[in-house]
């Protein structure tokens, strides 16, 4: 008997301590069976990679609403904007629908091209690599 019969109606939870100790059987189940999977807390869980691929390239499709997306975790009393870090998280762009989504990202995007990311290399390797070098360690560097 497969992994989602066992469990009837099955529906995806993160936080299910059977999908915490060890995922890879339910998703290969959910990749042969259900491969986009409705959750009964209200998320769409995909497991195929041309199904993702599809939605993350999708502009149609965006984060949702911040506070509720967090509070599928620890329920609708959870105050998720008293936290720091999650007051921190909710201004990240890459967490923003558009427009500020939009509005962030082409302000950054000059300064994460290609080419200036290609004039960082040596000063971000001295930066990641010096605490390996102070320690003695070996350091090897592959392109």
């Amino acid at each position: 008997m497969s992994i989602l019969a066992e469990a009837g109606k099955f529906s995806f939870n993160p936080a299910d301590p059977k999908i915490l100790k060890d995922p890879y059987p339910i998703f290969k189940e959910l990749r042969e069976t259900d491969p986009v999977h409705w959750s009964n807390l209200g998320f769409w869980v995909l497991t195929r990679f041309d199904d993702c691929r599809s939605v993350l390239v999708n502009k149609d499709f965006g984060q949702g609403n911040f506070v509720d997306n967090i509070q599928i975790f620890y329920g609708p009393e959870f105050d998720v904007l008293s936290h720091s870090a999650y007051r921190w998280l909710s201004r990240v762009f890459v967490m923003q629908d558009p427009p500020d989504h939009t509005r962030l990202r082409n302000l950054i995007s000059s300064a994460l091209s290609l080419k200036r990311i290609c004039l960082m290399v040596a000063a971000i390797m001295k930066v990641t690599l010096t605490p390996f070098l102070v320690f003695g360690d070996t350091v090897t560097w592959s392109s």
